[in-house]
């Protein structure tokens, strides 16, 4: 009897690991749509909300995936080199609270240098903990309690689009033409 109630704490300890990771469930009703609708602001409502990390230059990237084309541009750091070189990449992701995240089938290199605490809203990072590929696009204030995370870029798409999509993507990640 012991073995088990040890058992059934063990599982509900592995269960928040893994969803703190990639955010924690979703607590967004918003209905979502088979495809992304980029449409400009209504006359009165406030503007688009983009990427608050800056990226001057970098390799530009398109993941597709529901209907939906992410663009995005990523940096020099050796975690985005890694994945540049295995474009084109397909990884299942959900939407959390904050982000759309899932597990790559394996870890990218990365420099320790380059690992930090939290995101800026429209980042893509690699998350460390759990060999994770996340689209951050809200919560920035509140994301410090975040470690282990590596930027490999941003998204250069109005970052409302996100709550648009359906809470199930198979993203193919590939070169810009």
């Amino acid at each position: 009897m012991r073995i088990k109630k040890i058992a059934i704490v063990l599982s509900g300890l592995l269960a928040m690991i893994i969803l703190a990771g990639c955010g924690g469930p979703s607590s967004s009703s918003a209905q979502t749509t088979d495809k992304a609708q980029v449409s400009a602001p209504a006359t009165g409502t406030a503007p688009a909300r983009f990427a608050t990390r800056k990226l001057e230059q970098g390799t530009k990237i398109i993941m597709t995936g529901g209907g939906a084309a992410i663009t995005g541009t990523l940096n020099n750091s050796a975690a985005a080199k890694d994945l540049i070189s295995r474009l084109p990449y397909r990884v299942g992701v959900h939407r959390y609270t904050h982000d759309y995240c899932g597990v790559m089938d394996k870890p990218l290199k990365y420099e320790k240098q380059d690992i930090s605490s939290g995101w800026q809203d429209g980042d893509i990072d690699f998350v460390i903990d759990g060999t994770y590929f996340a689209i951050l696009y809200k919560d920035e204030a509140n994301s410090k309690s975040h470690g282990n995370m590596v930027n490999l870029g941003v998204v250069t798409i109005p970052l409302g689009t996100f709550e648009t999509l359906p809470g199930d993507l198979e993203l193919e990640i590939k070169l810009a033409q």
